[in-house]
């Protein structure tokens, strides 16, 4: 007996919506989200299957505004932060997160490419 488990895969914010500038790395964020989506059609044990889509991020890279993706901040006004994007990892992860499955979760505080 199988007990199952969460699959929790990262892509970006370009793999749900195109742009020109990222267009490489766009493609490439798109196959994470479809395969994290057909992947629960082929697997016959029980498991739940996610993907979260971050905008802009702050990483130890120096962020700064220019480095920022997106053309329009959300209501936030500022990069995610590493520790919110892993915090909605852990939630998926609980037994309350797993009512969400197979579901790509942007997480991006409104901002838009």
């Amino acid at each position: 007996e199988s007990r199952g488990g969460s699959i929790i895969n990262i892509a970006s914010i370009c793999g749900v919506v195109g742009s020109f500038l990222y267009t490489p790395y766009g493609i490439s964020k798109a196959g994470v989200i479809s395969g994290t989506q057909n992947c629960l059609k082929s697997i016959k044990i029980k498991v739940y299957n996610n993907t979260i889509a971050p905008g802009s991020v702050a990483t130890k890279w120096e962020f700064k505004d220019r480095d920022n993706i997106s053309r329009k901040c959300g209501v936030l006004n500022r990069a995610s932060l590493p520790e919110e994007i892993a915090s909605l990892a852990a939630f998926l992860s609980t037994s309350t997160g797993k009512y969400v499955s197979g579901q790509t979760i942007i997480a991006s505080a409104c901002e838009e490419l």
